[in-house]
């Protein structure tokens, strides 16, 4: 017997999982059902691609390289069914909504990967605030939301995929600018800057949790007094007035844009991570969405998107 459609799509759901149980949920089959799949597939390469404890589960070299093709073959596969009823004529078409926070480095990885993994789906990107996306998922308009601890209704399903290391964005002039590393919990005199809470409440009460418990102090906050003005950001932090705490591939961008004035400093540890968090329907499967919603996964496990 050679391996089956079945089996690749069990494989790829356990080395994005890397655990039985919510394999099995996602699949919705038993997790015997999915363990001796799994051991026909192995059989049949005659090669082990997971090593198993009772701890956790793990790919092997062969599973990694397997893992590399296996979802671009799920969504040719899938591109061909839809092909065959008549509605892969044209290419298929997904938008995806993301925060600002998000862009800097998961975007552009995420394009190259759904050209060259996903040919036939033409994804579009909208930014917008963080808000603003688990509306606009729920309502069937964006296939799947990216953004920073989002506040989701009871109609969405919301998973992390990808999680960055956090800085400190100063000015070029502060003392602090000189410095390879700071630590949050001597950071207690300083003020804050963050965005009007209406833009993005989970992230704004993430940061001042962050401060609190990181830092171990009641933070002093300042609120931009227009979130829509570039311009008022930047002169805030050149000025010296505020610290801005950033995941850091937006920092060392907004940095990068500043033309030197603006740096951005790593933390010590501990500090806190800034997570990638997927906002999706959980609805009956769009074999397309599906395919895409692998491939951020994929891409979140190998650290490409943060």
């Amino acid at each position: 017997m050679s391996p089956e459609l079945r089996h690749l799509r069990y494989f790829v759901a356990l080395a994005e999982e890397l655990n039985f149980t919510r394999a099995a949920e996602r699949l919705h089959v038993a997790q015997q059902t999915l363990s001796s799949t799994i051991q026909q597939l192995e059989r049949e390469l005659g090669v082990q691609l997971f090593e198993r404890t009772t701890r956790r589960v793990q790919l092997t070299d062969a599973g990694r390289r397997l893992i590399e093709d296996a979802g671009g073959a799920l969504g040719a596969v899938e591109s061909a069914w839809r092909h065959a009823r008549g509605d892969g004529d044209a290419a298929a078409e997904l938008r995806v909504a993301y925060s600002h926070t998000i862009g800097p480095r998961c975007v552009p990885a995420l394009h190259e990967a759904t050209r060259r993994v996903l040919p036939d789906v033409r994804v579009t990107w909208w930014e917008m605030w963080a808000s603003d996306i688990p509306q606009a998922v729920s309502s069937g308009t964006y296939a799947i939301g990216l953004a920073r601890f989002p506040v989701i209704d009871a109609d969405l399903e919301c998973e992390t995929v990808a999680e960055e290391e956090q800085g400190i964005l100063v000015s070029s002039r502060h003392p602090y600018a000189g410095f390879d590393k700071l630590r949050l919990a001597e950071l207690g005199h300083e003020t804050f800057l963050v965005f009007p809470r209406e833009m993005a409440p989970g992230y704004f009460d993430a940061i001042v949790r962050m401060l609190r418990t990181f830092g171990g102090f009641e933070p002093r906050l300042m609120v931009s007094p227009d979130a829509g003005d570039d311009g008022i950001i930047p002169a805030i932090y050149e000025s010296g007035s505020a610290l801005g705490l950033a995941p850091s591939s937006s920092g060392r961008l907004f940095a990068e844009r500043s033309g030197g004035r603006i740096v951005l400093v790593a933390l010590d540890q501990p500090a806190p991570l800034a997570p990638i968090d997927l906002v999706r329907r959980p609805v009956a499967p769009d074999p397309t969405v599906e395919s895409l919603v692998r491939l951020v996964r994929m891409l979140g496990k190998r650290g490409q998107l943060a």
